[in-house]
């Protein structure tokens, strides 16, 4: 009698306890690039200008362009690869987001909803996708944790390489005075 009592109370206490871990396995972060940069003396349209002009540069697919809003929305693709130099195989790609928001003397990027796909070479020598996908934030990687851990790092190199470009491309220029001329005396 006394052991049903006790296995049995050593089986709540087992399954609360599972439960409480599995709670805090699911609460995961996204991973975000975002920051606010202002630029003095520059007009909302120059600033929207510029970062239609980066965009296009970059050749981001543009999903919605709001001039008068001030808003860029368009996604990208990250091609990670297992090596580098020579021996480099791609190894999956990153789908993201980027968002830029645009007001008078300022504008906001945000870089997220990284999603990863695996690629795997076919029959015909082809890179292909394979089922499934997997959001950046996931922190398990069965098998290969190593090279999640490098593919993670890959993307946030190539991430922080487009906002230091789109930093460069909207910074402001000062308006260069044109020397009048003189007149000319014969």
């Amino acid at each position: 009698m006394y052991q049903r009592i006790i296995l049995f109370l050593c089986l709540i206490t087992f399954s609360w306890s599972f439960a409480q871990t599995k709670d805090k396995a699911d609460t995961t972060e996204k991973v975000v690039f975002t920051d606010i940069v202002k630029v003095d003396s520059t007009s909302r349209f120059e600033l929207y200008r510029k970062a239609s002009k980066w965009a296009e540069s970059q050749k981001f697919q543009i999903v919605e362009e709001d001039p008068y809003g001030g808003k860029i929305i368009a996604k990208n693709k990250i091609t990670v690869y297992t090596d580098k130099g020579v021996l480099a195989k791609p190894n999956g790609e990153f789908n993201y987001d980027v968002v830029i928001d645009i007001k008078d003397g300022k504008y906001r990027y945000t870089f997220s909803n990284f999603v990863y796909t695996y690629i795997k070479m076919d029959r015909n020598y082809r890179y292909a996708p394979v089922k499934g996908k997997k959001p950046m934030e996931d922190g398990k990687a069965a098998g290969w944790k190593k090279q999640w851990g490098k593919n993670k790092m890959q993307v946030t190199n190539s991430v922080e390489g487009y906002i230091s470009s789109l930093r460069e491309a909207m910074k402001y220029v000062a308006p260069v005075k044109v020397a009048e001329k003189q007149k000319e005396t014969w």
